[in-house]
């Protein structure tokens, strides 16, 4: 049972639904930190590809007099102006579900209740999308990164997680996101990306 607790704890999470605000900010700030290492590998992991990476990018309110909506943050973008190919990378942790039962709502928390749902994770993946196919190259001028080439504009979407769970494999509607496991991150750039510049 001690074991089963602390290593709960220790990802981010609890063995089991209890309501207890106390013990759920620290298991929040626990995850938080989680997400957040996960974004600084992420960033470490395509700087060996590119130069041009950003993590935490938030457009919103970093370049306020742009007058930009708020999309949220980009936890990585990335850059291959040779090719015109960015890559945006969603950094996440979800947590384990408490039984097969609770993972619908593991599911529904990051893809929402239906494609239409604003509520979960992904309706934000969503916005960020239509922000970059907006305003690409007013980004591209504001964080001072080379004119892409006269090739046709690609944007690749990422979900980096620690582990893949089953919807993410199998979403609940199609989406073009690619689910990709940190630790494979690297292999999947050298084939994927590397493919894409051909």
């Amino acid at each position: 049972s001690q074991l089963i607790w602390l290593s709960a704890v220790r990802d981010g999470t609890l063995p089991a639904d209890f309501r207890w605000p106390n013990v759920q900010k620290v298991v929040r700030s626990i995850k938080k930190s989680i997400e957040d290492a996960l974004e600084d590998r992420t960033v470490a992991i395509l700087k060996r590809h590119t130069p041009y990476v950003e993590g935490g990018m938030d457009f919103f309110r970093r370049f306020g007099k742009e007058g930009f909506e708020d999309v949220g943050d980009y936890d990585v973008l990335a850059y291959w102006p040779a090719t015109n190919i960015v890559l945006y990378a969603e950094c996440k942790y979800n947590q384990t579900a408490h039984s097969m039962k609770d993972s619908r709502r593991l599911r529904d928390r990051m893809f929402g209740a239906s494609d239409e749902d604003r509520d979960g994770q992904y309706s934000r993946i969503r916005d960020r999308r239509e922000f970059l196919a907006k305003n690409r190259d007013r980004m591209f001028d504001l964080l001072k990164w080379p004119k892409p080439a006269q090739a046709p504009a690609r944007d690749v979407e990422v979900y980096v997680s620690r582990e893949l769970h089953y919807w993410m494999v199998h979403p609940p509607y199609g989406v073009p996101t690619k689910f990709i496991r940190v630790d494979a991150l690297d292999a999947w750039v050298k084939s994927v990306m590397s493919a894409k510049q051909r």
